[in-house]
C-alpha cells in the first residue's frame, strides 16, 4: 500500500470541483422552482434523467480515486482491478449522455447538469490521458 502524505494543489482542487458538483446536482435536485410538486411533465422527466446522469459520472469518479492514487492497489487479475478500468469509459459516457440529456431541460437544473457533465467529462478525458501515457 502506498500512502503518500503530501496532497498537491491540482488533487486538492480536483476535491473541491467534485464537491461543488455534487452539492450542486443535490440542490438542483430539490429545487422547486415556485411550484408545487404534483405533477411531473417530460421535460421534468428528461432534467431528472440528465442530473442522475452526471451524478452517477460524478460517483463513478469519487470511486475511481482510491484506485487512481494507488490507496487501494488490487492485483491485475483481479475481477476489481478489470472493473476499475472500465470505470473510465462508463464515466466518461455517462458524461457525454448527461450532457446530451440536459440540453432539453431548462433553469437551474439544466444548467447544473451541464456544468457537471462538462466538468466530471473533462476530468474523466484527463484521468483517461494520463492512463494511456502511464503505460509501458
Amino acid at each position: 500500500m502506498n500512502c503518500r502524505h503530501h496532497i498537491s494543489r491540482g488533487e486538492v482542487l480536483i476535491a473541491l470541483v467534485c464537491v461543488a458538483n455534487f452539492f450542486l446536482l443535490v440542490a438542483a435536485t430539490f429545487y422547486r422552482g415556485g411550484k408545487p410538486r404534483e405533477n411531473f411533465d417530460l421535460r421534468e422527466k428528461i432534467e431528472f434523467l440528465a442530473i442522475f446522469l452526471a451524478l452517477s459520472s460524478q460517483v463513478f469518479y469519487l470511486l475511481m480515486f482510491p484506485f487512481g492514487y494507488e490507496w487501494l492497489v488490487v492485483d491485475p487479475d483481479n475481477f476489481f482491478h478489470r472493473i476499475h478500468i472500465g470505470f473510465y469509459v462508463a464515466g466518461f459516457w455517462l458524461s457525454v449522455a448527461a450532457l446530451c440529456t440536459a440540453c432539453f431541460g431548462r433553469g437551474i437544473r439544466r444548467l447544473a447538469s451541464i456544468w457537471v457533465a462538462v466538468t466530471t467529462g473533462f476530468l474523466w478525458s484527463l484521468v483517461s490521458l494520463a492512463f494511456l501515457f502511464s503505460k509501458p
